[in-house]
């Protein structure tokens, strides 16, 4: 059994690692990562409202009061599972992610039926190795973020992680019978219920 809080805070060290040298420019081999454009409008150009990692944050906070915010992490809990989201506001990405199990303990063949799932059935939820974890994981450009995506993405990722090793979906669309749907649409419906409680206040 992995010691899920552990994992995530130990893998905040390493993004922050990470997310500082991706923001650079290396003369050396002249690689340079490009910016989110500073005034991207819609087709009227007008500014569209952006998304920021701030609001994200505030956003989880009122999904789980006790979040654990530390600069460009948060640390949370949602239907009993650990998540967290980092975002880098240069690079304009975020991610949610969410440990499974070690992955030397999966079998080739469920390694390929993780992989088969990534082409067809985890739809915007991926899996994932890292760190010799296996996770599930929700990545989108941050500006271009809904409230509404990231509370599917959220939805999908946890239902990602708990069907691993059985159906292997994110839930958004199963193709047969099996009891996944319904415990995704559920979760959907909770996390939007808490996210239309919090504009009503």
């Amino acid at each position: 059994m992995i010691q899920a809080r552990q994992i995530l805070l130990s893998f905040i060290l390493l993004f922050g690692y990470s997310a500082s040298a991706c923001s650079q420019t290396d003369s050396d081999t002249d690689v340079i990562v490009a910016e989110a454009p500073e005034d991207a409008g819609d087709e009227d150009g007008v500014n569209a409202a952006k998304m920021s990692g701030e609001k994200l944050a505030a956003l989880i906070k009122d999904l789980d009061e006790n979040a654990v915010i530390d600069g460009p992490s948060v640390v949370f809990e949602i239907a009993d599972r650990e998540l967290m989201m980092v975002y880098d506001s240069t690079a304009d990405r975020m991610r949610v992610i969410s440990p499974i199990l070690q992955a030397n303990a999966i079998p080739a063949e469920v390694m390929e039926r993780m992989l088969q799932a990534n082409f067809d059935a985890v739809l915007d939820a991926r899996y994932a190795v890292a760190n010799d974890i296996v996770w599930s994981v929700f990545l989108h450009p941050l500006t271009s973020l809904t409230e509404d995506d990231f509370i599917s993405g959220l939805a999908q990722t946890i239902t990602a992680a708990e069907t691993f090793g059985t159906a292997f979906t994110s839930g958004a669309v199963v193709f047969g019978g099996g009891d996944s749907n319904a415990i995704h649409e559920d979760l959907l419906e909770d996390l939007k219920e808490a996210a239309k409680a919090r504009s009503d206040i």
